[in-house]
């Protein structure tokens, strides 16, 4: 998301409460090496999510690897 934000191909109109949960959010490493995302108490990131996942439903997907399970040629 924010790589899309950074080269334009993301536009989005000016919702301040979008942009305060954007900038609100925070990580850190567990110490099992997961990311763990929050964001500070009494606000909600509800829509920097849902923006999140519908960047994400959007993304082309990889389906070579099913060329491979169902035995079809492929150009390599």
């Amino acid at each position: 998301m924010k790589q899309l934000m950074q080269t334009r191909h993301l536009s989005l109109y000016y919702d301040m409460d979008l942009i305060t949960e954007i900038n609100g959010e925070t990580f850190e490493a567990t110490k099992t090496g997961q990311i763990q995302f929050s964001h500070p108490e009494g606000t909600h990131d509800d829509r920097l999510w849902a923006l999140a996942l519908a960047i994400y439903a959007t993304r082309t997907p990889d389906t070579s690897f099913m060329r491979v399970a169902y035995g079809v040629p492929h150009n390599y």
